[in-house]
């Protein structure tokens, strides 16, 4: 059945998980120039230095109050059999309220394949990537990790399928990272997100065994999002931020519309785009969407929204500036997934 437009209804980022190489500057990469002048803030597009991946289940914050940031702890490093570049990991991977883990003694030795792509996979959840396509696969079995462990062998079965009622933490696989350089809009001609995105896989699993009666959408769902940390540099303001938030995916609804909320997790007020500023359909399983994107003018309209609710009254959107992000998959749903990002950029252009 199609469902009718509606703003994002499960809107919540985790706090982003910061490497120490992230913090300071790029300890291997960096940001680069294209011949067209555009700076390529990603400090690395290829993943080549790595991912530092949480530690599995809920999110255990480790306090870093003197730095500013707020990090999760980490259960190990994805470093393709030793081979990753740099003094470490520029990307970190959130597997948040998940059953297993990645870097896990029993699942952290990768298949490598013919065209060098290194698939990390646990019961629930598989990471493929190849740098030389600067190509990242996320999938998650949610028929896995809600369901039981009929036989107590610590696998769940993935037969007798328990849905969240709505309070229960929910499956994460989120890619982090921070841009460099720091670069205010007022320095901007352009700020552009780029990414190619195809949706591998979205079963519903509660409508395929026909159990489309446990199916709650308040509780229950498969989502993608870009959420930009949006911060202002001006002196009364500073520090202060705005999540951006640009839905990709949301198996419930053909589209969403913008939207504002507060988050209390992080004391911020979150601004979603809408789908439409990038995609002109619902994403399609096996179809590639290439996502062109120049977020000034929207980022003005996300600050104007902030300022409606008595927020960064002290900033112009000359301002703001975007430092920390992630993308990946929010699954508080039944869904088994899977969706591939590849020439993931976030380039400047300079006034002038």
């Amino acid at each position: 059945m199609m469902r009718k437009s509606k703003a994002i209804g499960i809107f919540v980022a985790a706090l982003l998980a910061v490497s120490a190489g992230a913090c300071g500057g790029p300890s291997s990469g960096g940001s680069s120039e294209t011949g067209d002048g555009r700076v390529n803030l990603l400090m690395d597009p290829s993943y080549s230095t790595g991912l530092e991946v949480s530690a599995p289940g809920e999110p255990v914050y480790t306090d870093l109050e003197d730095d500013g940031y707020f990090s999760w702890a980490s259960g190990g490093e994805i470093d393709y059999g030793g081979t990753a570049t740099g003094t470490g990991p520029l990307w970190s991977l959130a597997q948040h309220a998940s059953s297993y883990s990645l870097v896990d003694p029993a699942y952290r030795t990768p298949e490598v394949k013919e065209d060098g792509t290194y698939v990390y996979s646990d019961p629930a959840k598989t990471v493929a990537v190849n740098r030389g396509k600067n190509s990242i696969t996320l999938g998650i079995k949610g028929s896995v990790e809600y369901s039981s462990d009929d036989d107590g062998d610590g696998i769940r079965d993935g037969e007798n399928l328990l849905p969240r009622s709505g309070s229960e933490p929910w499956v994460h696989l989120l890619l982090t990272s921070t841009l460099y350089p720091k670069m205010t809009v007022r320095e901007l001609e352009k700020l552009e997100f780029e990414i190619d995105m195809t949706l591998e896989q979205c079963d519903d699993v509660l409508a395929d065994r026909g159990m489309e009666e446990l199916f709650n959408p308040n509780a229950h769902a498969a989502q993608v999002t870009m959420f930009f940390m949006v911060y202002s540099n001006a002196a009364a303001d500073q520090g202060k931020y705005f999540w951006f938030g640009i839905p990709l995916f949301d198996a419930r609804y053909d589209r969403l519309d913008p939207s504002i909320m507060f988050d209390r997790g992080t004391s911020s007020w979150m601004v979603g785009t809408g789908t439409d500023v990038v995609l002109s359909e619902k994403p399609q399983v096996g179809k590639t969407y290439q996502i062109r994107y120049d977020m000034i003018a929207d980022l003005k309209t996300g600050l104007e929204k902030c300022r409606e609710q008595g927020a960064l009254l002290n900033t112009t959107v000359d301002d703001l500036y975007i430092q920390d992000f992630n993308i990946g998959w929010e699954l508080p749903g039944i869904y088994d997934v899977g969706i591939t990002f590849e020439n993931f950029g976030v380039y400047a252009t300079r006034k002038g």
